[in-house]
């Protein structure tokens, strides 16, 4: 990419905008189980076979990451909309700094807007920029359970979480370790320099491909879904996004394995007048959430 970041709209609506955004959260988030069987995605079919050379490379770098304690890296994120009247897409590159059991710092590369989570094991500070206040919750235990949901929620940028969780969230099915029962080999393709593994495999309404690192170091450099039929039924009030074909690319540059950190690495520092907002934690909220719909739900005295 030849800038850092960038966001470019599709229309003029900033509406389409965070309405794309929020329907690939949508995408990604959805359980994808991986069938045997065929897909079809932009004319090439992808038959998948189960206990393939391609599923091992999946385990083996799932079972790499549990080994890996902290990692730096830069995590590219491009989505693009393609359909007859008009094109578009919208790209951000994080910085991104973890540590486990829970130390995280992912800050937008072109900062313009403050956008970053930062977790420095024992809150979490998610800043979207101006006017909206910086949220802060504690900390959960573990990377895995970290929200980056903000994010997509109050700004037109990607939430770089959804594709860093399969690097993080090894203990339990995601999507590299649904696909991996059902994966294709496409062959080998360098990938900055590094040979990788091609590897694609069907989930419900996508088709993923993963590109991993041959040899003793098997970390993912990319990783590319189309998520038209999933993410579509987002659109059905739509009429601009019918027949669209939505595809998301994440690239994973510059890797660092177990790095030393600075001592401020994992620090948040809010920007210059803005507020911070104290949340409840996600278990509190959900409980009042809960306590909320019985009371509604239950007939009068």
């Amino acid at each position: 990419m030849s800038t850092s970041a960038r966001y470019r709209p599709i229309t003029a609506r900033n509406s389409l905008a965070f309405s794309l955004v929020t329907c690939l959260a949508i995408g990604v988030c959805s359980c994808f189980t991986a069938d045997a069987g065929e897909r079809q995605s932009n004319g090439a079919t992808v038959r998948t076979a189960r206990g393939s050379q391609a599923a091992n490379t999946i385990r083996r770098s799932l079972e790499f990451y549990q080994a890996v304690r902290s990692f730096t890296l830069d995590c590219e994120l491009e989505l693009h909309v393609v359909k007859a009247s008009f094109s578009g897409d919208i790209a951000d590159t994080y910085s991104v700094a973890m540590q486990r059991p829970n130390r995280m710092a992912l800050v937008l590369k072109d900062n313009t807007n403050a956008v970053s989570v930062v977790c420095d094991g024992s809150r979490v500070f998610t800043c979207v920029g101006a006017p909206n206040p910086v949220e802060s919750e504690p900390a959960p235990a573990s990377l895995a359970d970290i929200k980056g949901d903000a994010i997509h929620k109050h700004s037109a940028h990607l939430d770089p979480l959804d594709y860093l969780r399969p690097l993080i969230d090894y203990g339990r099915p995601d999507i590299l370790a649904d696909g991996a029962a059902a994966a294709k080999s496409a062959g080998a393709e360098s990938i900055d320099g590094s040979t990788c593994s091609h590897i694609c495999f069907a989930g419900k309404g996508c088709v993923w491909q993963v590109w991993v690192e041959e040899g003793a170091r098997p970390v993912v450099h990319k990783l590319e879904c189309d998520v038209s039929a999933s993410a579509i039924k987002s659109f059905t009030a739509d009429p601009q996004m019918a027949g669209a074909t939505i595809s998301m690319i994440a690239r994973y540059r510059n890797w660092k394995l177990n790095p030393e950190f600075p001592v401020d690495t994992f620090k948040f520092t809010p920007p210059p007048g803005t507020e911070i907002a104290e949340l409840l934690s996600r278990t509190m909220a959900k409980s009042l959430t809960s306590l909320e719909k019985h009371k509604t739900d239950s007939p009068a005295n």
